[in-house]
């Protein structure tokens, strides 16, 4: 096995695209892995099994990231199953491409829901519980350094993020 054997993660998002990627490797290198969803129930399950096929141990847990009830839900979830937490990778996320002009406060909500609030919630779980020598992993993305049109309200939630992620260096 690899260097993460007796870990366990949890890859929010993880039923696609990056967050799969993340689990996959994440249980390739030995970590038994919560492969969170908010709604492809059978893409999470895919990927668990597809760990599982692979020789890993791998859970898909149902829990939208946008609602502190469910982040804390998946918090419980995953210690009740497994006993502890060794790392958090804060992945879910969602992109609206809309001018600021445009964009509805029912956009804000939402965008800020699942791309700030859900993170920073789940981080401040994972901190009370996390091993010595876990790790947060916050994905982000470089827009927020370079910047692109018609995205400002994404860009003001993932750069939220990224600053909960510079504050929670310096706490912990």
């Amino acid at each position: 096995m690899g260097s993460l054997t007796e870990k366990v993660a949890i890859v929010t998002g993880a039923s696609n695209g990056i967050g799969r990627a993340i689990a996959e490797r994440l249980a390739h290198d030995g970590a038994t892995v919560v492969v969170n969803y908010g709604k492809s129930a059978d893409k999470a399950k895919q990927v668990a099994a597809g760990i599982e096929a692979k020789g890993g141990t791998a859970v898909a847990i149902q829990a939208d990231m946008s609602q502190v009830p469910e982040v804390r839900r998946l918090m419980r979830e995953t210690l009740r199953q497994f006993g502890r937490l060794d790392i958090l990778i804060n992945n879910a996320g969602m992109f609206i491409r809309k001018a600021l002009i445009d964009t509805t406060e029912e956009d804000y909500d939402r965008l800020f829901a699942l791309n700030a609030k859900g993170p920073y919630f789940a981080m401040q779980e994972a901190a009370k519980v996390i091993e010595e020598g876990g790790r947060i992993v916050n994905v982000s993305t470089d827009g927020t350094h370079m910047g692109f049109s018609d995205a400002t309200v994404y860009l003001g939630s993932k750069g939220a993020l990224e600053q909960f992620t510079k504050g929670l260096a310096n706490e912990l």
